[in-house]
């Protein structure tokens, strides 16, 4: 196909890159290669926090005709393109289409179940993948994916999960990622729970025994591929009810994760003490009426409990979060608090609230960054 391709967008934002390209995908960077598709790259903002204008609808034709390379042409259409309705018309979904979804971790003991689904590293699906001990990234969603929620949906609202399989995210840190899909809200704002909270510990434990081997029977890349975990490196992170969860687990199951990225999530101070010992890396906004109040009131029991936490006084700047690729002040801020020395480093930033949280925090490099390099010694794990 020729690189100007003759393609009308029906949206509100601007085009930025139109390019011909051989699989249905962005390439990283931004070149032209021949093949079939036809990619067009729409502008974002560069606050990634901000809803799009469109709620990323987008509907095209191909209003002029189009000669290929090999001298074939494609007429003008009016028919158009879009991605609205129940399937779209093949939209390729950045950082999500490479899961796998509707997975089940079962009990039948218990008569318990529990929906979730998994992203399986590049390299994993690759000859000899299955010989290799990967980490793992538990990512647990909010309360709003809950009732009539979809696996889709884990992935899609927010980018508490997704964003970790992003092929740049992987191409500095390959891991396994799990997100679960829950049928109602596991914890409430009274921190009572139901029993997905457990049964998500129990998917963990099927993960770290080194039996997994349910991946897409379809695929011949990884049927009936074993996969592997490296009991060091098994990493929580969450927001909202993803955030209290993670923290609870962490609380009940000490030894298990390496390390915690909390996200506007809270718990009792007495429910908790058993994380002075280990790894937090947790963030809140000063608007948040019940994240920083009561991670505030943890504090003082953590430090009765031997761990040492800090927490400045300075309130981070939102507006060094955005655009990503320009965080080098804000990665110096973070990791100068982190590098004191606390294995429980608290920051809040001014003015963000409980909602916006979610859609600033996750796109901190610096939080991700030392959640993914921390490792856990483990001096033994029943298998």
């Amino acid at each position: 196909m020729d690189k100007k391709l003759a393609i009308e967008m029906v949206c509100l934002r601007a085009i930025a890159l139109v390019f011909p390209n051989g699989p249905a995908g962005l390439r990283a960077n931004r070149k032209s290669v021949a093949g079939r598709f036809g990619i067009v790259e729409l502008q974002n903002g560069a606050d990634l926090s901000l809803p799009t204008t469109d709620s990323d609808k987008v509907a095209l034709s191909q209003n002029k005709a189009v000669k290929t390379a090999s001298g074939a042409t494609y007429a003008a259409s009016d028919k158009v393109w879009s991605n609205v309705g129940r399937r779209g018309n093949s939209v390729v979904i950045r950082g999500v289409d490479a899961w796998e979804q509707n997975h089940w971790w079962w009990d039948d003991t218990r008569s318990a179940w529990l929906e979730y689904s998994i992203y399986l590293p590049k390299s994993f699906v690759k000859p000899g993948g299955e010989n290799k001990a990967y980490p793992l990234v538990l990512a647990i969603t909010h309360s709003g994916t809950s009732y009539d929620g979809t696996c889709a949906q884990t992935l899609t609202e927010q980018c508490i999960a997704s964003i970790w399989s992003l092929p740049e995210e992987q191409e500095r840190h390959e891991c396994v990622i799990i997100t679960p899909r829950y049928e109602r809200t596991t914890m409430n704002d009274y921190w009572e729970h139901t029993a997905d909270v457990e049964n998500t510990y129990r998917l963990v434990e099927k993960l770290l025994s080194n039996t997994w081997n349910y991946g897409n029977p379809n695929l011949p890349d990884r049927a009936n591929k074993v996969l592997k975990i490296d009991p060091g490196r098994v990493y929580c992170t969450g927001w909202s009810m993803g955030a209290m969860t993670s923290l609870w687990l962490m609380a009940k199951h000490a030894g298990t994760f390496a390390a915690g990225l909390i996200i506007a999530g809270q718990q009792r101070p007495e429910d908790v003490a058993t994380l002075a010992d280990q790894k937090l890396l947790i963030i809140t906004g000063t608007e948040d009426g019940k994240a920083t109040p009561w991670n505030e009131k943890c504090v003082p029991v953590w430090q009765q409990h031997g761990a040492k936490v800090t927490r400045p006084a300075e309130k981070l700047d939102p507006a060094l979060i955005f655009p990503v690729e320009r965080q080098q002040a804000l990665t110096v801020q973070v990791d100068g608090y982190l590098g004191k020395g606390g294995n429980i480093t608290f920051l809040t930033f001014q003015g963000v609230d409980h909602m916006g949280s979610a859609r600033k925090f996750f796109y901190i490099k610096a939080a991700r960054e030392w959640l993914s390099t921390n490792k856990a010694v483990i001096a033994c794990r029943a298998s």
